[in-house]
């Protein structure tokens, strides 16, 4: 025995180990887990970047739940202090889900930290979820009459901050989105005039229809199929319109 069989065998019940400690995870994600019991499971996590994407995926799973302030207060608590874990604006996206279902003081103190992090969250991006971000801290801020002039700052960063014109049509999407339930998106813009603008040019500067227009055509289905239906028969080649038509 030239040590290979051990090593392997090692190797096997390591493998079981990982396997047998995700399953363990997986049992947490059951709504109504209480908070304390997930923070108990995640300190017992050897990786601190496993650690913040339990805690992550948790909060986006169940954003309504009474537990997401201590979970995110953790979770800002390690993305902080793990050196080697650098987040992007999809995680802070995903924690902002749980904004508008906070207390309003869990609320502002999540929101703040949050806030202390856009300015390298908007180098950062993704673009698209850099405005998701900001529609949610929008939707907090909504919920207690908060002023902060973030509806100006989204405006300002589709209007100056968003070069490509797939992302720009993506986001005119999801902030009309929005705007249909009675908030500050409402004077955002006109947005079938922006749409239809950004819509245009991307038809006109590229060729590749289907992969640029994909995320703003889902979006576009649940704000107006019709229009939905007109960017699909707009597309360049019979395969791509019959793709879209099938999104």
């Amino acid at each position: 025995n030239d040590g290979s069989i051990d090593i392997l065998t090692e190797k096997v019940e390591t493998l079981e180990d990982r396997k047998k400690e995700a399953l363990g995870m997986l049992g947490l994600f059951k709504k109504g887990t209480p908070a304390d019991k997930i923070l108990k499971k995640v300190e017992g996590v050897n990786e601190p970047s496993d650690a913040i994407f339990i805690l992550r995926h948790w909060i986006n799973s169940f954003p309504e739940d009474s537990s997401t302030f201590k979970l995110a207060d953790k979770l800002m608590s390690l993305i902080v202090s793990t050196t080697d874990y650098h987040a992007n604006a999809s995680v802070y996206a995903d924690i902002s889900k749980a904004l508008q279902y906070m207390k309003k003081e869990d609320g502002i103190s999540v929101s703040r930290r949050i806030v202390s992090e856009l300015e390298s969250l908007r180098k950062i991006g993704p673009s698209i979820d850099f405005v998701r971000l900001q529609c949610n801290l929008v939707l907090f801020e909504d919920r207690f009459k908060i002023n902060s002039g973030r509806i100006e700052e989204i405006r300002r960063y589709l209007t100056n901050g968003i070069e490509d014109l797939s992302t720009k049509l993506s986001a005119l999407s999801l902030v009309h989105q929005h705007s249909s339930q009675g908030n500050s998106f409402g004077n955002f813009c006109d947005f079938d005039a922006e749409k239809s603008k950004a819509f245009e040019e991307l038809l006109a500067n590229s060729a590749d229809h289907i992969a640029l227009v994909r995320d703003a055509l889902e979006r576009e289905v649940a704000l107006s199929f019709d229009n939905a239906i007109h960017w699909a028969s707009r597309l360049n080649t019979r395969a791509r319109r019959d793709l879209a038509y099938s999104i």
